[in-house]
């Protein structure tokens, strides 16, 4: 496996190593499609095949050690890809729309059999360059209006792991004060951090929420300064909806007693152990392996579905931390797993929660 910067395409080769690169940037981030829960062109999955070895392009926001978003979505691809004997490329660190259609472009002209796209802010990008390169599957974790032949999106339904988490912390804060940081401001990082307020308040209607958007995934200097503003406003637990740059959070809520840190994409458990307090899982390596597993055995299906609790979405949680929640709180918490996994509660989608400041405005008691 051959991993590149954004804007340069490295051909692979068999044998699999990985190269860390990182460099910052800001993001003008594409609008995130509405949602459907399920839509596409076929019904039925076809009956698979032997798997075949293809060419898999990965193009990520994130790095593939970045200990997050980047690196559950490259382990996931690179375990699919060496199963069925695949050659793979990662291009990491992608932030703008135009990085996206470079090297998408580059690696749809290369004929490719795959290219994952695992930004879900870039979905229009996607609809572009499978237009252009119909010969190519085109996987995109986001949701699709109306995916064609050669597309398929899968979204995990983001917003509800992150309201059974934010319950927690609504019934778990000392100080009645929580916040949430996120790297940059569309619709599906946003859904995030809103269910995670939706799901504080319908814990704790008394709780007062902050949040701040920082402009990037990397640079934990601006993280840990947000984190600061935020604990000096009484903050005692903050939810990370950033990758790298979550690591100033940590050190700064680690300095103090009883201050903890809500995390996502990896169990992060192991970066902080006495400070996180939970990591929201998505499924995000498996939905990538799903991509590579269809696209060289045949069973490509072109439909966009979002994924809930028992699809891969679920919390896990820091067992050093277990008595700080509390066994009442962790048991609710997994009983409103079970009711939003069975449709009896209904947490708000995509199109509601993707806007900032919704999480305030939903009335907590109309849920149930």
């Amino acid at each position: 496996m051959k991993i590149n910067k954004k804007g340069s395409v490295l051909l692979i080769a068999g044998t699999l190593f990985l190269a860390a690169c990182s460099s910052g940037g800001s993001s003008t981030p594409t609008s995130a499609a509405p949602e459907p829960t399920a839509t596409g062109a076929t019904s039925e999955a076809p009956a698979p095949a032997p798997a075949e070895p293809i060419r898999v392009a990965l193009l990520t926001p994130g790095t593939s050690n970045d200990g997050s978003w980047g690196q559950a979505v490259s382990e996931g691809t690179r375990a699919a890809v060496e199963a069925i004997g695949g050659e793979l490329t990662i291009s990491e660190d992608l932030n703008e729309a135009a990085d996206y259609e470079q090297v998408g472009n580059a690696y749809g002209t290369e004929g490719y059999d795959l290219v994952i796209n695992a930004n879900a802010s870039m979905i229009d990008v996607t609809n572009r360059l499978s237009a252009k390169y119909p010969d190519t599957k085109w996987g995109q974790i986001g949701l699709m209006d109306a995916p064609t032949t050669n597309e398929q999106a899968r979204l995990p339904v983001l917003w509800e792991g992150t309201f059974v988490a934010g319950y927690i912390a609504g019934k778990t804060t000392k100080t009645n004060t929580i916040g949430t940081i996120g790297g940059f401001e569309f619709p599906a990082l946003t859904s995030e951090m809103e269910g995670w307020i939706l799901g504080a308040r319908y814990a704790n209607p008394d709780v007062k929420v902050l949040r701040n958007y920082i402009n990037t995934w990397t640079d934990s200097s601006i993280a840990g300064a947000a984190a600061e503003a935020m604990k000096a406003d009484g903050a005692d637990i903050i939810f990370s909806a950033t990758d790298q740059a979550t690591q100033g959070i940590f050190a700064v809520m680690g300095a103090t007693p009883d201050h903890y840190v809500m995390a996502q994409y990896l169990d992060k458990t192991s970066q902080a152990p006495k400070v996180v307090l939970l990591s929201v899982l998505y499924g995000l390596g498996e939905i990538c392996a799903s991509f590579v597993e269809q696209a060289s055995t045949g069973t490509w299906t072109a439909d966009s579905k979002t994924l809930t609790f028992g699809d891969g979405l679920s919390l896990a949680l820091n067992p050093e931390l277990e008595s700080v929640m509390g066994a009442e709180t962790l048991a609710e918490a997994k009983a409103l797993e079970e009711e939003i996994a069975a449709g009896t509660l209904k947490v708000p989608g995509l199109d509601i929660l993707g806007v900032t400041g919704s999480g305030d405005e939903v009335d907590p008691t109309t849920l149930g």
